[in-house]
């Protein structure tokens, strides 16, 4: 009976091992999510338009569906929610014309166990689209054409040169533009200069414009000292080149002939003394 005792105690005493604690479990590998693209279908836009923006994306273990989409852009707003939104520029939220890039955060959360608590894990992962143009066209050619009539043009301190800087270098109404201004700058001083635009017609393919805008010119004949006032309808002509309007030549209408003349000769076709 000793010897049995002894044997059991010898089996379960304290100096047997311990079996070893199970392996903790591998660590959750879960790839981040992939952007193959972001379709932005426009490269020049106006504001109020509507745009379509769609992200193409990829996940090894998550639906996309089931992703977080997070969109931002430097100006304009989106509508909508998920892989596909509408971006849209409100008129006379953001100074154009500006370059409009949209980013775009991919979110993908998910759980692992560490030391015995559930975490929550998340991949994030961003990109940029490539930017595209967006104008308010109205808005920008009636600030530009306001700018010659009365800022540059009516303003006789103003050098030849100077009035042309929103004229385009490929438009042969710039040189035109220059000969008139300095012939009128040797016959006449502008005192005041007045303008307001009438109408705006743009091309189909917003490649080119027309303005239309009645404008009122007080000044000085020089050779005679004799004080006037010129006016008429003045119309520019506008080009889209290098991501911007630019104008192209000036005129105004003839009343009596209906036809456009060069605009230095309003001073002398439509003119009355004052006194």
């Amino acid at each position: 009976m000793s010897l049995v005792a002894a044997g059991v105690v010898a089996c379960g005493g304290p100096n047997t091992p311990s079996p070893p604690p199970p392996p903790p479990p591998p660590p959750v590998v879960n790839n981040p999510p992939v952007i193959n693209a972001i379709r932005v279908p426009v490269t020049r836009v106006e504001v109020d338009q509507d745009v379509e923006v769609t992200a193409d994306v990829t996940d090894a273990e998550t639906p996309v569906d089931q992703l977080t989409y997070e969109w931002s852009a430097n100006a304009g707003t989106f509508s909508g929610s998920g892989r596909t939104v509408r971006w849209k520029l409100a008129k006379g939220s953001a100074q154009t014309p500006v370059d409009v890039t949209i980013t775009l955060a991919v979110v993908e959360r998910y759980t692992e166990t560490q030391n015995s608590l559930t975490v929550t894990r998340e991949n994030r992962v961003t990109q940029t689209a490539a930017p595209f143009r967006a104008h308010d066209s109205e808005a920008e050619l009636t600030k530009m054409s306001l700018a010659f009539l009365v800022d540059y043009f009516g303003n006789s301190t103003i050098s030849p040169d100077a009035c042309l800087v929103d004229f385009s270098d490929s438009c042969r109404g710039k040189v035109d533009e220059l000969h008139d201004i300095e012939r009128n700058r040797a016959a006449f001083v502008i005192q005041s200069a007045q303008a307001k635009v009438a109408n705006i017609w743009i091309s189909a393919d917003r490649m080119a414009a027309e303005v239309t805008a009645p404008c009122v010119f007080h000044d000085t004949e020089i050779a005679t000292g004799k004080q006037g006032t010129s006016k008429g309808d003045c119309f520019l002509t506008a080009i889209y080149e290098k991501n911007r309007w630019w104008l192209c030549s000036s005129s105004f209408l003839q009343p009596s002939t209906g036809q456009r003349l060069p605009l230095r000769l309003l001073f002398q076709r439509d003119r009355r003394d004052d006194d």
